[in-house]
């Protein structure tokens, strides 16, 4: 697989096609700005939240994979450690975040917190220096152990010999605990915090299905394209596009079933704490979004891929991936729009540019560091 990827080079067209994307999306942002600041932050975040899920899913899928001894996906691992580069990326548009937390968060503004009991009891820690300094943190955690983990990824366990495989387990074992509790913090502060007066016991659970699930849907995006561009067929098979299909299907339940549970428990304790953020999403032109967003993220990976023949076909796997990528910028319009729009949606440049702009700068990244990176032999890429 190595050998056949370091000769990988993605056609010129699709790629000029990305950066232009990219490009245009930080323009739209740049313009809003200037525009309409609130909605071109809006849009940012839900950018910024995008693609530094898709880099974080790489780490974890890289984790994910050495600690249950994957052999099925050792020609699919390239993938995933390209994913882990654009967090680097992620960590800057995270500090340029810092320039709207303003715009974006009312327990930022000190006259509001002094009239609202809740919030003063909350300003310990939402406050701005408080979520600088965990943004920054989690960054930097996130791209100290996916480096590790990808280090040891492209060495190969065989390469070190025992020792080298302990270090690579270790590492993966170490990612999971603190993965965990750092995207639950991001995933509080970034989204949540939103709406400081609610609360879910389930919304860091809920972020992560989004999370695994979009970035599954971009591996399979890169594994066809993969396939197509360096032809790679005989690599990676048919056997293994199915079996990334089959887990499709597995995320795309385990996300619906986070979505129900979190929605059912608040039905039914019936608190008006919890009941609002709901309440918001099931009025005017949001409730039409909200079953769209099930329909994407649950119904049609589940119904599409059911068929064996379907996780076959590159084709149609290639575009139920499109479609589970286009669900989750659903979820996180949802996420984090109704708190700044108000009663009535509006879907205009400010909220398209920048997660489309992420989208393609984080395909256009990922594709350049598979093309880039040094391979090592096929038989070098064996798991202890």
């Amino acid at each position: 697989m190595r050998a056949a990827l370091s000769s990988f080079e993605p056609p010129a067209r699709p790629m000029r096609a990305l950066r232009n994307v990219a490009l245009a999306g930080g323009l739209v942002f740049l313009l809003g700005l200037i525009f309409d600041p609130r909605r071109a932050w809006g849009g940012y975040l839900i950018g910024f939240c995008y693609f530094a899920g898709l880099g974080l899913a790489g780490a974890l899928f890289l984790a994910i994979l050495r600690l249950t001894n994957a052999r099925w996906a050792d020609a699919l691992r390239p993938i995933p450690e390209a994913m882990t580069g654009s967090l680097t990326w992620a960590f800057l548009f995270g500090i340029v975040l810092l320039s709207g937390v303003h715009s974006l968060y009312e327990w930022s503004h000190e006259a509001l917190v002094a009239g609202d009991e809740l919030l003063q009891r909350k300003a310990g820690w939402l406050c701005f220096t408080g979520f600088a300094l965990r943004l920054v943190a989690c960054f930097l955690l996130w791209i100290w152990l996916a480096r590790k983990l990808v280090a040891h990824s492209r060495r190969g366990e065989r390469a070190d010999g025992p020792a080298g495989s302990r270090r690579f387990l270790l590492t993966a074992a170490l990612f999971m605990p603190v993965f965990a509790i750092t995207f639950s913090l991001a995933s509080f502060d970034w989204t949540m915090s939103l709406e400081p007066h609610w609360f879910s016991t389930m919304y860091a659970l809920y972020s992560l299905a989004g999370l695994g699930s979009a970035g599954l849907a971009a591996c399979m995006v890169l594994a066809v394209a993969l396939r197509r561009w360096g032809r790679l067929r005989a690599t990676i098979t048919d056997d293994q596009l199915e079996d990334l299909g089959r887990i499709a299907i597995g995320l795309s339940l385990f996300w619906a079933y986070i979505w129900y549970c979190q929605y059912m428990l608040v039905w039914y304790t019936n608190l008006p704490e919890e009941t609002g953020w709901f309440i918001a999403r099931g009025q005017g032109a949001w409730s039409v979004l909200t079953p769209v967003n099930l329909v994407l993220n649950w119904l049609v990976p589940f119904l599409v891929l059911m068929p064996r023949s379907a996780r076959r076909n590159e084709t149609v796997v290639l575009r139920v991936a499109l479609v589970m990528l286009a669900g989750r910028l659903l979820d996180l319009f949802l996420q984090v729009e109704p708190s700044l729009m108000g009663a009535e949606p509006s879907v205009g440049p400010w909220e398209l540019g920048p997660p489309l702009g992420a989208l393609a700068l984080f395909l256009y990244a990922t594709l350049r560091a598979i093309s880039r990176s040094a391979y090592a032999r096929p038989g070098e890429r064996g798991l202890a």
